[in-house]
């Protein structure tokens, strides 16, 4: 039986992998991997992963001392039992952290089932609750795509209203409340009228990673020496404007530019007819244009060597985005990278720029105009600034909070 004190409930990587395989694609498994192996090594013996079966066989696994157990099925209603059952088997538990996201469990016929799980964890079996929020569904970041992809498909007003239903119930069961990032916390606070405990727990930076060899680097991928390389990295998604940055790229009035797409398509949306269609675009124009070289998923091994060999991370999103995995990764690997002003309030505005074809050509030009250092500069010290290692100790203080709360209220009764 596990002595372990920590559960938390996530989507991991498979055993071997640091970020996600082909097969089992999720930002949230390399958060949550990163996140906990941050933690000192104390506190990973602590630890227990609940996450989900990869090939309908449950196994376990040590990760650099947390213990990792696959026991529930993403998009089976019995999630709830499966995961109450793991629970109780482990007998010295005592806090519980479920990183959410709307569709870690599946669709929309298993979101209404968190809160029960949540609640039964809570008052049921009386175990310590966090909730790590990972999107925040306020007016303003609400949109007709999100309100069809969890929701079905609803108006606005009225997705909003359930929006801040799930919310309300869904906190009601935790002990605390962590976000990525401030602006989350005041949509909770103001929109959805939490009045919980809501701390801020950003995305990390890989402070202590190993960077590639450049040289080598561009060896791997074929670059001369002379090209200047800019790099689209992450889900091939619409929001992420990456036609943007292929017309941009088109204008450059130079030949020894080139652009490399790393990166597959999203599993939720690519077999929507709408996405097609946008991907058949721009597929039609990458294969027209041997300047940009198209590799698709990046495996773990790779991913390091990558970012080693471009000289400009590039970041066209088109939709507000509080948090990025991607600037995290180009922060990491001491990368220079610019964004689109969906960045606004989370990044620096050095590196801002209007998500249109002549602002982006403007800026990748000015990129390479003198600030290549001043770019630098800004990467290294975003990589010293959010880094896992400071994300590892905010989550330290949480817990050790909540835990020592609870062994006051025991002498006290």
């Amino acid at each position: 039986m596990s002595s372990r004190e920590i559960a938390t409930i996530s989507i991991y990587p498979t055993q071997g992998h640091s970020h996600s395989s082909a097969q089992h694609l999720s930002a949230l498994a390399a958060y949550t991997r990163s996140l906990l192996h941050a933690l000192p090594e104390e506190e990973r013996n602590r630890h227990i992963v609940l996450t989900n079966l990869k090939l309908n066989v449950a196994t376990s696994f040590e990760d650099h001392g947390i213990e990792v157990r696959e026991v529930w099925q993403k998009g089976n209603p019995k999630f709830v039992w499966q995961i109450i059952r793991a629970v109780r088997s482990i007998p010295n538990l005592k806090l519980i952290h479920l990183q959410h996201e709307f569709n870690q469990f599946g669709s929309i016929f298993t979101l209404p089932l968190i809160p029960i799980l949540l609640w039964f964890l809570h008052f049921i079996l009386r175990k310590k609750v966090v909730i790590t929020y990972h999107e925040v569904a306020g007016r303003e970041l609400l949109n007709p795509e999100l309100a069809e992809n969890f929701l079905l498909p609803v108006p606005q007003c009225v997705a909003r209203i359930l929006f801040r239903l799930y919310y309300r119930i869904t906190s009601f069961a935790a002990n605390e409340l962590l976000v990525q990032h401030t602006k989350f916390r005041g949509i909770l606070r103001d929109e959805m009228n939490i009045k919980k405990s809501i701390e801020i727990l950003p995305i990390g930076t890989e402070d202590q990673i190993n960077l590639s060899d450049r040289a080598s680097s561009r060896e791997k991928f074929a670059i001369l020496p002379d090209e200047r390389v800019l790099l689209f990295f992450g889900t091939l998604d619409w929001r992420k404007g990456l036609n943007i940055l292929i017309d941009a790229f088109e204008a450059l009035p130079s030949p020894m530019y080139r652009l490399i797409i790393g990166g597959g398509q999203p599993v939720r949306i690519k077999h929507r007819p709408e996405y097609q269609e946008w991907y058949a675009g721009i597929s039609e124009k990458i294969a027209q244009n041997k300047k940009i070289t198209q590799i698709g998923f990046v495996s773990d091994e790779d991913i390091p060597a990558l970012f080693a060999a471009c000289d400009l991370v590039v970041l066209p999103y088109v939709v507000p985005q509080m948090v990025s995995a991607v600037l995290n990764h180009a922060a990491s690997y001491e990368r220079p990278v610019i964004g689109s002003e969906a960045f606004k309030g989370h990044a620096d505005p050095l590196i801002l720029f209007k998500a249109d074809t002549k602002s982006l050509t403007e800026k990748i030009l000015w990129s390479f105009d003198g600030h290549e250092q001043e770019l630098l500069d800004y990467a290294r010290r975003y990589k010293v600034e959010n880094s896992w290692t400071r994300s590892a100790a905010i989550l330290t203080g949480s817990y050790a909070h909540i835990l020592t709360l609870e062994q006051t209220q025991a002498k006290d009764t």
